[in-house]
C-alpha cells in the first residue's frame, strides 16, 4: 500500500468513525483559528 493510499484510508477512517462523534470539538477549534496574513 502506498502512503497516499493508506491517507486515504485513514480519512475514510475518520469519517466514518469519528467525525460525527467529535463534531462540535472540530467545529469550535476551527472557529478559534485566527491565522496572520
Amino acid at each position: 500500500m502506498t502512503d497516499f493510499a493508506a491517507l486515504i484510508d485513514g480519512y475514510h477512517r475518520f469519517k466514518e468513525n469519528g467525525w460525527q462523534q467529535q463534531r462540535a470539538r472540530w467545529s469550535e477549534l476551527a472557529e478559534a483559528q485566527n491565522p496572520k496574513l
